[in-house]
């Protein structure tokens, strides 16, 4: 698959929202309020992507934002964290779309909800999806994918990438025991408490759908007690290693814990105060990332069958994500989007019934731009796999209007022939005639 068949692939996860960002580095004018079109387009190949991490995080981009929006909570301020000025979702720097930025300043106009969407887009491409393409070097599933984000967010990018989390996966560690290597960062209080319920995610623990309902920064309503496992002597439970245990039997009840509002006292420029109630998660992000990452309220794509036919089973959960990204992008109209992420899954498809899926999506997308040639051979591929109504109901539309589509140049192509035949004899007797007169 190449630059150009990968150009619009995630879309949908990308956000394409509208904004101008801040001024160039150095720039003290701020015009973030004159919103201009912007597409995130992701620029990789096979050979940049052996592990298949890239086109993974592009299509749970939107989930990680969410992910990281529960984590640090939207503030229509700019104010101080104690370590730097901040704003919006968590940012102390905003990117610009050619890769300029400035720091937050406390002087700066705090950009809207969706501004802020689109920054923490650009901070993803910019600074956590570069460690992720160059330190995992192991497929990832996408709980794996959320919580490396999340942790990669936390805790920057020097100790990202010499972290156990990142040594250990690449190891071949996964799950439960990839998610201990979470507890290892206690430096600060809040490290493992945002990192917990993505450590559960790992773990098989809990769903994703379980947390679209808690609110943000409903974390910090937790404490170590509740999170982790302590020993007879009231002390940490702490292997050799240093990583703790997660009471993952107390998950149902800081799931109720997280839900409950939090209040957060923020210090604004002058060191005024003022005290936030924290929203539900699902309220601090644009519209369309509630969308996609609730899928009535499915939020996780299910593994397709007959996985054993995959190279891993991380590669069957992409080409399931990817199918599913092609369906939703097809149903919202984006049509470019849907072929792509159809082609996509097709490349990873190995079992006949991905392959009908893929090339279904692949059909239907084409049919859908009004190519109806390629519609009716995607389809019949498709029906050849794995026969469906839904697929032989198209296949039948899609040839009646490749028909119509023919039968209509056929008529166009009679009535040029016609109208070129009558000019060539008029011309001739025109020319009979002035040589008459001559």
């Amino acid at each position: 698959m190449n630059d150009k068949q990968l150009r619009n692939l995630f879309l949908i996860a990308a956000g394409g929202l509208a904004v101008q960002g801040c001024s160039p580095k150095g720039s003290e004018t701020q015009d973030e309020q004159k919103p201009q079109t912007e597409v995130v387009t992701p620029q990789v190949t096979p050979v940049d992507d052996p592990y298949g991490n890239v086109a993974l995080f592009e299509a749970t981009r939107s989930k990680v934002k969410f992910a990281l929006a529960f984590c640090e909570n939207y503030y229509e301020y700019v104010y101080f964290c104690g370590e730097a000025w901040t704003t919006g979702h968590g940012l102390t720097i905003l990117y610009n779309a050619d890769g300029s930025y400035t720091k937050v300043k406390p002087d700066m106009t705090a950009p809207t909800l969706e501004q802020s969407d689109v920054y923490k887009g650009r901070y993803l491409t910019r600074e956590i999806l570069p460690d992720i393409k160059s330190c995992i070097k192991v497929p990832m599933d996408e709980n794996t994918m959320i919580a490396a984000c999340v942790l990669r967010y936390c805790i920057g990018h020097g100790n990202f990438v010499k972290s156990q989390f990142v040594k250990q996966l690449n190891a071949g560690v996964k799950g439960a025991a990839l998610a201990k290597t979470l507890t290892g960062w206690r430096q600060q209080d809040g490290v493992p408490k945002r990192c917990y319920f993505f450590a559960a995610l790992m773990a098989g623990k809990i769903q994703y759908s379980d947390l679209l309902d808690l609110c943000a920064e409903g974390c910090y309503n937790l404490t170590w007690k509740d999170i982790f496992v302590y020993n007879d002597k009231g002390g940490l439970k702490v292997d050799k290693n240093g990583f703790c245990e997660w009471d993952f039997s107390k998950v149902r009840k800081n799931l109720e814990t997280a839900k409950k509002p939090k209040t957060t006292k923020l210090t604004l420029n002058g060191k005024k105060h003022v005290l936030v109630e924290c929203k539900l998660t699902k309220e601090i992000v644009p519209n369309y990332i509630w969308q996609e990452v609730s899928n009535g309220r499915a939020a996780v794509v299910a593994a397709p069958q007959n996985t054993t036919d995959f190279a891993t089973a991380e590669q069957s959960y992409t080409c399931a994500q990817l199918n599913d990204s092609s369906y939703i992008a097809y149903n919202a109209g984006d049509y470019e989007t849907a072929l792509e992420a159809g082609k996509a899954a097709l490349q990873l498809a190995q079992t006949n019934k991905e392959v009908g899926a893929a090339n279904y999506n692949i059909g239907m997308a084409y049919f859908a731009m009004g190519k109806y040639e390629r519609a009716v051979k995607y389809l019949r591929l498709s029906l050849a796999a794995n026969k469906t109504k839904a697929a032989e109901g198209a296949l039948k539309e899609a040839m009646q209007k490749r028909q119509s589509t023919r039968t209509k140049c056929g008529a166009y192509g009679l009535l040029g022939a016609g109208a070129l035949t009558a000019m060539l004899i008029a011309r001739r007797r025109s020319m009979m005639q002035r040589q008459k007169h001559r």
